[in-house]
């Protein structure tokens, strides 16, 4: 097992503030108005759970006068996902902990957020790429392209959370005439992650988002509606220390487990678009 000594921190000959590491890549779905977080999961590791989602009873008819109106019943289907845990470990010298300026398990701590959040923004992208919607582009993105990718939804095109697009889109994107930058305004709450808006369509950036090799290569970004997308947490970054006296080290590790799946099927909430 991998163990940090003080070869691995530095041991400062001047006073300065210690630089947190980072973390490449921006989350493309956690923590987005497309996620609705829940602390509800039942069943470990491993197992399947079953999402329900509830079918409609259709339209009113017209009854006339003196006869019966139609009775119908609603059912639900459920979608299947998987419970899934995620874990990292780090082991720590004393020697090390006296050694550095900045304490290391607190970086590590402050770490350990952020990849656990990666983890469950990668199975949230996952999740929206089971949607069978799909609007391909014949090249680059343009306005058409993001207008026919709305029109997948016909008359349901309402309550778009935004696009997720690779960071190779989004400068084809800031090219358009149609794009436009977002300035914050007094009474204007600009989400956490939008860059922009096209057709106001909220837009974000993350290489997170699939690319397939070719050439060219090709990106399936992803449009969703709000709340399209569920987290589930079982257990959220539980965090536990160990001491091993013995060696005179702190074994500090997290874990989270979760599942992900979409909320809907009619219309389903994500289309994915794809473009070189």
């Amino acid at each position: 097992m991998a163990v940090t000594t003080t070869s691995n921190v530095i041991i400062p000959e001047v006073l300065a503030a210690m630089i947190s590491a980072e973390i490449p890549g921006q989350l493309a779905l956690a923590g987005s108005d497309a996620v609705t977080v829940l602390d509800n999961l039942k069943g470990g590791p491993g197992n399947a759970i079953k999402i329900p989602r509830w079918g409609t009873i259709g339209d009113f008819t017209e009854v006339a006068e003196g006869n019966a109106m139609p009775v119908v019943n609603i059912a639900a289907t459920a979608a299947t996902a998987t419970v899934k845990k995620f874990a990292r470990g780090v082991e720590v010298t004393d020697e090390a902990l006296l050694a550095s300026y900045d304490d290391p398990l607190k970086e590590v701590a402050r770490q350990f957020a952020r990849y656990a959040a990666r983890a469950a923004d990668r199975e949230l992208i996952t999740a929206a790429e089971a949607s069978t919607l799909l609007h391909t582009a014949p090249a680059t993105i343009t306005l058409n392209d993001i207008i026919d990718a709305i029109g997948k939804w016909n008359d349901a095109s309402v309550n778009i959370s935004g696009l997720v697009v690779h960071s190779k889109v989004y400068r084809d994107l800031i090219k358009l005439s149609e794009f436009k930058t977002l300035t914050q305004k007094a009474d204007q709450v600009i989400e956490k992650g939008v860059v922009g808006m096209v057709y106001g369509v909220p837009i974000r950036v993350s290489d997170a988002i699939t690319t397939v090799a070719g050439s060219p290569n090709t990106y399936r970004n992803l449009l969703l509606k709000k709340s399209a997308l569920g987290l589930w947490y079982q257990r959220n970054m539980n965090v536990e220390t160990e001491r091993d006296t013995i060696k005179r080290t702190t074994v500090i590790t997290a874990d989270s487990i979760f599942a992900t799946a979409m909320f809907q099927d009619n219309p389903l909430p994500v289309v994915k678009l794809v473009t070189q």
